[in-house]
Formats: structure tokens, C-alpha cells, sequence
């Protein structure tokens, strides 16, 4: 099964989801179906707690562990 591509705006609602449930991320990841390498992918890739990001393109999916919820 192929991963669902996700926008930039989509993985910024998934950080904020995992700050505000005050959850490690590995533990967010775990109760979430998410893949902990693939959301720490995303956020380096995206630039997120770094002071700069010039350019986005090409970035894999995140991909959730086992079937789609949807």
C-alpha cells in the first residue's frame, strides 16, 4: 500500500496535535500509528525548531504503521 502524501500545513496539525497532548513524541507516534522516524524526518525536513528553511520539495510521506484509518 502506498503512503498517503501529506502538505506542509497537514504535518504542522500533527506537531501541534502531539504538543498539546504533552506526549513524547515517541509515545505520540506509538498512540498515533505513526512511524517516529518518518515525524522526525518531517520536522527536520521542514525546518521546524531550526531559525531558518529555504526550500521544501521532494519530501517523503508520513506514514502511519499498519492499515489506513480512513
Amino acid at each position: 500500500m502506498k503512503p498517503r502524501e501529506i502538505s506542509k500545513e497537514e504535518f504542522i496539525m500533527i506537531l501541534e496535535r502531539q504538543q498539546q497532548s504533552r506526549l513524547s513524541i515517541k509515545d505520540f507516534c506509538e498512540n498515533e500509528s505513526y512511524i517516529r522516524l518518518s515525524f522526525y524526518y518531517w520536522k527536520s525536513k521542514l525546518g521546524i525548531g531550526l531559525p531558518y528553511n529555504n526550500h521544501v520539495s521532494g519530501v517523503p510521506s508520513l506514514r502511519r504503521v499498519g492499515p489506513d484509518k480512513h
